[in-house]
């Protein structure tokens, strides 16, 4: 429809920033029950040109939705987001997937997590995601995140990961 090329052509926008995301992301979410709505933010998951801004703007808008079931391009997006380059862009990837219990990315989220050359956080943040179904090493990296000098968010999603794989 029209109003969803325009609400892509704004975020697509180089000048787009925080005073247009929160009307955007309303109009997008009032849309999303329009299959074209969702195709757009697939199409914009798989954007590997799309700025840090947008595409941080796509998750939270994807984390705001009350769909129950993610479409599988959606996912696949999500899948490739994980290899991004851009920290910021993976962390909030991975928290998402978390969140939402995204299933399909196991392998992906296990090769983070086994990734020795990966920030401790997304390292965390993978194995989050994949609890209860964290290997023995898995185990032991996140119980050496329970150190009081670790980051207090990191260690508190350390402990919760531990936690979820203790229960099951």
């Amino acid at each position: 429809s029209g109003e969803l090329r325009q609400l892509e052509s704004r975020i697509r926008g180089g000048a787009f920033g925080e005073s247009e995301a929160e009307p955007v992301r309303d109009a997008l979410l009032a849309f999303m029950d329009d299959p074209g709505a969702r195709k757009l933010i697939g199409s914009l998951l798989h954007d590997s040109s799309l700025g840090e801004r947008q595409t941080l703007f796509v998750l939270d808008t994807i984390d705001a939705s009350s769909l129950k079931q993610l479409p599988p391009d959606w996912i696949s997006g999500l899948g490739a987001l994980l290899s991004s380059r851009n920290s910021n862009v993976e962390l909030r990837a991975l928290d998402l997937i978390r969140s939402r219990g995204v299933a399909g990315l196991t392998d992906q989220l296990t090769r983070i997590a086994d990734d020795k050359s990966a920030t401790d956080q997304c390292r965390v943040a993978a194995m989050a995601a994949i609890a209860p179904h964290i290997s023995g090493e898995q185990s032991h990296f996140l119980m050496s995140k329970l150190d009081p000098k670790t980051d207090a968010v990191l260690r508190q999603s350390a402990a919760q990961s531990l936690a979820r794989s203790a229960l099951a």
